[in-house]
């Protein structure tokens, strides 16, 4: 009687160390697709070609660029991509952009346009889009339509108009 309790334990925690296992294993996969689930694929247009690919929290991502026939302003997207499957996150609009990527963060300034600086957050499977109005008055000689992005840190973005550059900070959000 006593050997068949041990062998009954013994399957039992057989049984629970193959579930645990299953579940390190398998279920991040399984979370994984179920993201994926929600987000519809995307197919690449024949014109569109890859700006930047980055990788942020073992997912990749893709900022692409084309121009409609009609338009002179290009379009973007931002993508994740998992394996060869691409999937639609954002679009910017009509945007010949000068761009920065920091982490899981997109800077962008759309070249032509006004100074805002767009900021695009992206966080797992989604895109969170926030406009910074810096204020340009300080900085002489700039033209806010000719922005190019040099440099993001924790503080300022680093920016550079007609070759000079200027620093903007992102808690005043003056720039100097």
């Amino acid at each position: 009687m006593k050997e068949k309790n041990k062998k009954f334990i013994f399957i039992i925690l057989l049984c629970i160390l193959l579930f645990i296992i299953f579940i390190i294993l398998i279920m991040p996969k399984i979370q994984s697709s179920l993201e994926l689930f929600n987000l519809k694929e995307y197919s690449l247009q024949p014109e569109e070609t890859i700006r930047k690919e980055f990788e942020y929290n073992n997912k990749k991502y893709v900022l692409t660029q084309y121009y409609k026939s009609n338009s002179s302003y290009a379009y973007n997207h931002i993508l994740l991509k998992d394996d060869s499957t691409y999937y639609f996150l954002d679009e910017i609009e009509k945007c010949d952009m000068s761009d920065y990527i920091k982490e899981n963060i997109l800077f962008v300034h759309c070249i032509g346009k006004s100074g805002d600086i767009l900021k695009y957050e992206i966080k797992s499977n989604k895109v969170e889009e926030e406009i910074i109005k810096f204020s340009y008055e300080d900085v002489p000689n700039i033209s806010q339509i000719h922005i190019t992005i040099k440099n993001v840190d924790d503080n300022y973005i680093y920016l550079n108009s007609l070759q000079d550059d200027f620093k903007c900070s992102f808690n005043t959000k003056k720039c100097e």
